[in-house]
């Protein structure tokens, strides 16, 4: 059987384990993908169960999951990923098309699917589709990971908040007028000089702007706010009006309460924080509702105030100047919300010195090793010889793995696991320097189980990047932004999943190969993932 693969970053790592099994308490959950108009929009987008976002799902720590996926999407196949879920032995439950399973079949009677696994910490993580772009027209939804022990640990750190009926999501979506894949097309074309789609509006929890509102009492428990950010193209800042956000984690990682006046998140971060209102509630006496911001940074957006027409294949749109800022409203109850609005003082708190939060430190210190082998990423995006703007890592653009021979469609995992090739004739350590791990970068990457890697990704675009990493977490040693970050902070690097990589900037992270499987590393912009 001979491979051909054109691919960048699909690390491989020790495929000899035993599968985990459901043990315990198995919760079980359905989503069903469907087209949907909903009322008061005329596009069409995909949603899970008839709604966007999709149903919150609540798993316990420690119970095992088994979660059914039917395809009811009318012109295509599908896949899910549940972002920031390590899947810990279980890695053919990641959904990855043709790196961990095949695509789930739109066919009646072969279009359901059902992932199992085991959580293995607490926090908040979300779902999505990992095809295209149809995550960008609605196929997201939160899941809350609980650890029933957790209320009662920052309680002690002088963060309390109450868990029943006091807890907020709230997921970022961008808004295009026309289906994002639409736009797709038109994209990958020469024509587009590899200017990206800029969104119409935002939505939150499917909402836009002035139409979100939510009830609080200025009296009562602290709530527990976590905020997803499912765009496609959007990093935000986030405030609530004169409130301190208590941080209390990053990606699904509990940190030590830190008071900040805003946080940025960049797609596939996230974050919680707590609100208590009874802080400032002298500033609050007469107030009856307070503003939540979400400001889209425009300089991800180098043409967001060009209100010429936009192309694709599929015809010219119009477009109108973005406004960059989202705004919902907390109305306090009791108390009449007048049509004027009168902001409450901003409070003298710190600002994040970077995108990544890296002055939080981690609840549960854990000392990064030092590294075994080191591997770097270079960042390019450059025209290919039909004159489409491509992503580049390491100088190739990656594609769709395919299998020449009896089973074309044949996912990697499955290929290494039980094919006849020797993963030892791929990507290994080089053999002039043993600490560095090299590979042709058109197959996948070997990583040797149970190291130490570190990472050094050079990006030399002027975009900022949010590269995820599927399996793993990673310590973020530094960044470009907070190069001290290496010293400051070495007895207990921020864990996180997702890492915003500034343009023309670096990050410097860290892992342990402790998770056998085959995991991709990429940039989080689904318009980067179609161009590689």
């Amino acid at each position: 059987m001979k491979v051909h693969r054109n691919q960048v970053l699909i690390l491989l790592i020790n495929l000899c384990f035993h599968t985990r099994v459901s043990i315990g308490i198995v919760e079980k959950y359905t989503l069903i993908f469907s087209h949907i108009i909903l009322p008061g929009r005329v596009k069409e987008q995909i949603a899970v169960n008839g709604t966007i976002p999709g149903p919150l799902i609540n798993i316990t720590l420690g119970n095992s999951v088994e979660l059914t996926v039917v395809n009811n999407i009318y012109d295509s196949s599908t896949i899910l990923h549940i972002h920031g879920m390590l899947q810990y032995r279980t890695p053919f439950s990641d959904g990855t098309p043709l790196i961990s399973q095949c695509r789930i079949s739109n066919i009646p009677g072969n279009n359901s699917f059902t992932y199992i696994f085991t959580p293995t910490y607490a926090g908040t993580f979300w779902y999505h589709s990992h095809v295209q772009l149809q995550y960008s027209d609605g196929m997201y939804g939160p899941i809350h990971v609980f650890d029933p022990h957790e209320r009662e640990v920052f309680a002690n750190l002088g963060s309390p908040y109450t868990v029943e009926n006091s807890e907020w999501t709230l997921q970022f979506g961008d808004w295009y007028d026309v289906p994002a894949q639409q736009l797709l097309n038109g994209y990958l074309s020469p024509a587009s000089g590899g200017n990206e789609p800029i969104p119409d509006r935002f939505t939150v929890n499917n909402k836009f702007s002035d139409d979100f509102v939510i009830e609080a009492d200025p009296f009562g428990d602290p709530v527990r706010v976590r905020v997803i950010n499912s765009g496609t193209f959007s990093m935000f800042q986030f405030s609530v009006d004169g409130m301190p956000l208590q941080l209390i984690e990053l990606d699904g990682n509990a940190v030590q309460p830190l008071d900040l006046q805003f946080i940025q998140l960049n797609i596939a971060q996230r974050c919680s924080f707590v609100l208590d209102f009874t802080r400032i509630a002298t500033s609050l006496a007469n107030v009856s509702a307070i503003k939540i911001r979400f400001k889209v940074l425009g300089e991800m957006y180098p043409t967001y105030n060009d209100t010429a027409p936009y192309f694709n294949i599929y015809g010219t749109f119009s477009r109108e100047p973005v406004n960059l800022e989202w705004i919902g409203l907390i109305k306090f109850k009791g108390r009449n919300y007048p049509a004027g609005y009168t902001m409450p003082p901003n409070l003298n708190l710190p600002s994040p010195p970077d995108s990544n939060v890296l002055e939080a430190r981690s609840l549960r210190a854990t000392r990064a090793p030092l590294p075994d082998y080191f591997f770097y990423v270079l960042v390019e995006f450059y025209n290919d010889a039909e004159g489409r703007n491509k992503a580049h890592l390491n100088g190739y653009t990656y594609t769709p793995p395919q299998i020449y021979g009896r089973n074309r469609s044949t996912p990697i995992l499955y290929h290494y696991m039980f094919g006849k090739d020797n993963v030892s004739d791929f990507s290994s350590v080089s053999k002039t320097d043993k600490k560095v791990i090299v590979g042709d970068s058109r197959t996948p990457v070997i990583i040797p189980y149970g190291k130490c890697i570190e990472m050094l990704v050079n990006n030399t675009d002027s975009g900022e990047h949010p590269f995820h990493f599927h399996g793993h977490q990673f310590w973020i040693v530094a960044t470009n932004t907070f190069p001290n970050a290496a010293t400051l902070y070495k007895n207990n690097y921020l864990v996180r999943d997702v890492v915003s990589i500034p343009g023309h900037g670096w990050a410097r992270l860290r892992f342990k190969s402790d998770n056998p499987g085959a995991w991709m590393f990429h940039c989080h912009i689904p318009w980067h993932q179609a161009v590689g």
